[in-house]
């Protein structure tokens, strides 16, 4: 007798990646859709579960959250996920990332359940825990998790008094729940967390918070898994069918990619004898995005106008031949001045890599391009700083153990003033210790993400204002208009007066 089981994660809202990496091989859930439709018909009993991070990431998905009225019923991607029958879903940080609008209106307009187990709000679940399925006689328990990562990434304002218990803890009460309450025969984990254990490690008690990505710790002390299915790394775990599930203390592990790059097809064969049930093997097939260009004029087709003119509204600005190296320079430096005002004193960003430059040599930019390079709903917020704390930040460290300094904490610096000489001088200045500075921070850091802005450098007291405007959108509406000076580092650029 068998399961079968089919798998997506971190698919971010991407339908097709075909308009915005026209020369990469295609990704989105349009390339999954005819499998999926023929794996149902072939069997009705197939489950269908994904990892999280559904409703935020790809130019789609952020234009009907941000600019569309009603963004639920129009957005097509949310359209296909609920057309396609999904048995359960995880709760994914970027979900969380887009609340209000998440919880009030996605969740109660979904035809699967959104599973958190671990996340309350004054002390009450906000999520349901798990889902129970009945398939050929047997009983499955789907138990649903997410990173208390969210709570370090997010704003309070976005979280709005929510908890997010520990991973381990929160597994093993909910297990011996579900045993107690279900008795059930099968029981899944769905977990939107990492295994890397290392990952984020560091940050997260930088930051006080519970472990962020412990789901090998999950498998290796919680008891009862009979499959843990993870998300948030974006990993395909296994990628090739002729792998074999990777097993942590026992319990076979599996990661389901990201962008609907694969599904995994999941045939877990068991037996049942006087009552009792036993798994005898469970195997994976991988079925790679179909690279299709029906399916990328379809999907071109389908989508409205009003997105078309959003995603290629073009600049006034030609690029000339470059390279990655002064392309990138010269757009770090781009945002920083453009969210910097009068009375603004600097800004340390995250770190700006241009890719794909030489594709557009001798075409005008367009507001598609800063969607490649920005790749996060990022906002600015203005906090106050000493020439101490901004020395500290131009300069950030590697993690413990670790040679190279991660992604997420490199920081573009820009001042409109030099600093003063050093402060690493042992006898400093009690100016350079004054937080006079106003500089701009991205709203990511500021919650702690890349573990370099912890309270330690910022808390409410000197926290001044809240920029409403992604910096993705401000620095498009700054490069609209002709530039007030020249750019020595943007020679690339040509501005076109209309």
């Amino acid at each position: 007798m068998k399961l079968r089981i089919l798998i997506t994660t971190d698919m971010h809202g991407w339908l097709s990646t075909s308009l915005v990496y026209p020369n990469q091989k295609r990704k989105g859930l349009l390339h999954l859709e005819e499998f999926i439709n023929k794996a149902r018909r072939q069997n009705p009993d197939l489950i269908f579960l994904d990892g999280g991070d559904l409703l935020q990431g790809s130019p789609l998905v952020h234009f009907y959250n941000q600019n569309v009225d009603k963004p639920v019923q129009n957005n097509p991607f949310f359209t296909l996920v609920n057309t396609l029958r999904y048995d359960a879903i995880a709760v994914g940080n970027h979900d969380l990332e887009i609340s209000p609008l998440f919880e009030k209106e996605y969740v109660g307009n979904s035809n699967f359940p959104w599973l958190a187990a671990n996340v309350k709000r004054q002390g009450k679940l906000l999520f349901t825990p798990y889902k129970i399925l009945h398939r050929q006689g047997i009983k499955i328990a789907i138990l649903g998790f997410t990173t208390p990562g969210s709570l370090m990434w997010l704003s309070e304002g976005q979280l709005s008094g929510m908890e997010i218990e520990p991973l381990v803890e929160s597994a093993k009460f909910w297990i011996r729940e579900v045993e107690r309450k279900e008795a059930p025969d099968v029981v899944i984990g769905l977990i939107h967390a990492g295994v890397n254990m290392v990952r984020d490690d560091e940050i997260s008690k930088l930051n006080r918070i519970p472990q962020v990505n412990n789901v090998r710790e999950v498998a290796e002390e919680v008891h009862g898994f009979h499959l843990i299915i993870t998300g948030h790394d974006h990993r395909l775990i296994p990628s090739k069918t002729s792998q074999k599930i990777p097993r942590i203390s026992g319990t076979p592990v599996i990661e389901g990619g990201h962008w609907a790059e694969a599904l995994t097809d999941v045939e877990i064969k068991y037996q049942k004898k006087d009552d009792q049930f036993s798994v005898t093997s469970i195997k994976a097939k991988i079925h790679r995005a179909a690279q299709d260009a029906q399916i990328d004029r379809e999907y071109q087709t389908s989508l409205s106008q009003e997105f078309m003119d959003f995603l290629f509204e073009p600049l006034p600005w030609i690029v000339d031949k470059t390279n990655k190296k002064e392309a990138s320079l010269c757009f770090n430096y781009l945002n920083a001045i453009a969210q910097v005002e009068d009375k603004i004193d600097g800004a340390l960003l995250p770190e700006i890599s241009v890719k794909g430059i030489r594709s557009i040599t001798g075409k005008p930019l367009k507001r598609v391009d800063l969607f490649r390079w920005f790749k996060y709903d990022n906002r600015a917020v203005i906090v106050k700083l000493s020439e101490r704390d901004i020395e500290l930040l131009q300069n950030p460290r590697p993690l413990f153990g670790s040679r190279s300094i991660p992604y997420n904490r490199k920081l573009f610096s820009w001042l409109k003033e030099p600093l003063h000489e050093s402060s690493n001088h042992w006898l400093l200045s009690g100016k350079q210790l004054i937080r006079d500075k106003q500089v701009l921070i991205s709203n990511y850091h500021m919650n702690g993400g890349g573990g370099i802005i912890p309270g330690i450098f910022v808390n409410e007291k000197n926290i001044v204002q809240h920029q409403s405007k992604l910096l993705r959108d401000k620095l498009f509406e700054f490069l609209k208009n002709p530039p007030k000076k020249s750019f020595k580092s943007c020679s690339f650029l040509q501005f076109q007066q209309s």
